[in-house]
């Protein structure tokens, strides 16, 4: 017998894949599904008797399911009168089964109470908080809604910030906005998205048609405001979580253990594919991007869900090596408790009390929803 053969396949398998913070588990199967197609969620929430509210922007819908029978029925319609939307991004949650509905077309917050009507938050109410042309991460029951403002240069005052796209800033702020009045609050500064734009032409039959390249790898840090006011602040070099309590107190948390990806050529190829997936020829070259960094960040934009016990999950960027989508659960001392693992065309979309919804898309474009038992 080749012993030394039997020791390096073992060792082989007892190190960590890359990318990993510790063994992935998988989730439960589901116990339940609603036969409703959906064509992107973007939130869940679960209300106390167990039915779930869930926002479908692209198809422009809200909906109620109820896993008990399998069904859903619609909440409101397209409009811009009380109880109508248009564009119905995002689903917050304030508390119990208190909803922010926040419309990115109308400019336009709305409660959501037990699974009923939108109604609309007067303008002059919530003008500091809708006057942000970014995704709102998080609500209070204060009413803070918290939102990641791009930076101009190198100030750290709030008046220096930008309307212009998160792609072309370096540093954004985490901003706290009430929405009674118009009281801002600076949280912290975090890295921004920008590592530089490249540019490409393509030929359109008579036109010529220019593309400002991002850097697939241009990923902003993060953070997340919870109904009881604690703030998750997500970094990204070292990898780690710290959290804010209600007071301002910060409770560092330490790095994350991790095995960093180089961010080789297969790496960057990758990602170029991943988000450019229908550029039309030549295909898009690594020379083509700017600001390249030596190493995969460790989440992608728009990564965080919020649980409903306090802890934050943070979804992991996928690789050329990745075999499923990984996210990272973090408890409040800023510790990793665990990793757990979905099918790579499955997204988390919501934590319930004692459940979790995941979003599942088939070779159609067709997404449905399913729970799963909740037991990490």
């Amino acid at each position: 017998m080749n012993y030394r053969a039997v020791f390096l396949i073992g060792l082989s398998l007892a190190l960590p894949r890359p990318g990993w913070t510790q063994a992935r588990v998988s989730l439960a199967p589901a116990r339940d599904t609603v036969a409703e197609e959906f064509l992107s969620v973007s939130s869940a929430h679960e209300l106390g008797d167990g039915r779930v509210v869930i926002a479908d922007p692209r198809a422009r819908r809200v909906v109620v399911a109820d896993f008990a029978t399998g069904r859903a029925s619609a909440v409101g319609r397209v409009g811009d009168g009380p109880g109508e939307y248009r564009s119905p991004r995002q689903l917050l949650r304030l508390g119990g089964d208190t909803l922010l509905l926040f419309d990115t077309q109308l400019r336009r917050l709305s409660y959501m109470i037990a699974g009923g009507l939108p109604i609309p938050i007067p303008p002059e109410l919530a003008r500091s908080a809708t006057r942000f042309e970014y995704p709102i991460r998080g609500a209070a029951r204060d009413g803070r809604i918290l939102a990641l403002v791009p930076l101009l240069g190198g100030d750290k005052s709030f008046d220096a910030t930008s309307a212009q796209l998160p792609t072309r800033t370096e540093s954004v702020l985490v901003v706290t906005s009430r929405l009674a009045d118009a009281r801002t609050e600076v949280i912290a500064r975090l890295r921004g998205r920008f590592r530089g734009l490249g540019v490409t032409r393509r030929t359109s039959g008579s036109r010529v048609i220019e593309f400002e390249l991002a850097n697939p790898f241009g990923v902003e840090e993060q953070a997340w405001l919870f109904p009881d006011g604690w703030i998750a602040v997500v970094y990204s070099d070292p990898y780690r979580v710290s959290w804010i309590d209600p007071a301002g107190k910060e409770i560092v948390g330490a790095p994350l253990q991790r095995a960093r990806q180089r961010a080789n050529a297969e790496e960057r190829t990758f990602a170029i594919a991943r988000e450019w997936p229908t550029m039309p020829a030549p295909p898009l070259r690594v020379e083509d991007f700017r600001g390249w960094p030596d190493f995969v960040p460790p989440f992608p934009i728009d990564a965080l869900v919020p649980m409903r016990d306090g802890r934050i999950a943070i979804e992991r960027m996928l690789t050329s090596h990745s075999s499923s989508r990984a996210y990272d659960i973090v408890d409040r001392s800023g510790s990793s408790v665990t990793t757990i693992a979905v099918h790579l065309r499955e997204r988390i979309v919501g934590f319930g009390t004692r459940w979790v919804y995941i979003a599942s898309r088939d070779d159609d474009g067709i997404e449905r929803l399913t729970r799963h038992p909740l037991s990490f």
